[in-house]
């Protein structure tokens, strides 16, 4: 089949509580939706979870959790956030719609065209050493893309001015 199935109970979409509703990123590649809903169901009832993935089947990195009520979810952003799961620390942000999204920052860089021979394990070393000097990275993302035998990758910072300061020094 190729993706994971999701199956949950009808509902009316209104009816939820967007505050119960959870942005969790920096998802190791490794973590499937199931999995992420046993690490997060001790907090109280799920009404779904998902990990995203892009058109070809590719682990995007991040996925939502949407709890039945608020203090679960708190409870959750409190105690997931900067959790280690296979090797990355989750990012948990409460779930936030793009239309009340500050539109002015930007802190997240793209970055292609690393060196021939890296792989995830340099390329994480370099963004740690390299970015991090700038500021706080509060999550990052690295995806080989087999059909070019590449790697590009995601860095969020904190601030702005740090995301901008790294930029500039590429």
């Amino acid at each position: 089949m190729g993706r994971e199935l999701r199956v949950c109970y009808k509902r009316e979409l209104g009816k939820l509580n967007q505050e119960a509703n959870l942005y969790v990123n920096n998802i190791s590649n490794k973590v499937s939706g199931r999995r992420l809903q046993e690490e997060f169901i001790d907090f109280g009832d799920i009404f779904s979870c998902a990990v995203r993935y892009d058109a070809d089947n590719n682990h995007l990195g991040y996925g939502y959790i949407q709890f039945e009520a608020i203090p679960d979810a708190q409870k959750a952003l409190n105690e997931m956030n900067g959790k280690e799961i296979e090797g990355q620390a989750l990012s948990v942000q409460k779930f936030l719609p793009k239309s009340k999204r500050a539109q002015s920052f930007r802190t997240n860089l793209f970055l292609k065209n690393f060196p021939a021979g890296w792989d995830e394990v340099k390329i994480e070393a370099f963004i740690k050493e390299k970015l991090g000097s700038f500021g706080e990275i509060t999550s990052m993302k690295i995806s080989h893309k087999p059909k070019y035998n590449n790697y590009i990758a995601f860095v969020n910072f904190k601030e702005q001015e740090e995301a901008a300061n790294a930029h500039e020094s590429l």
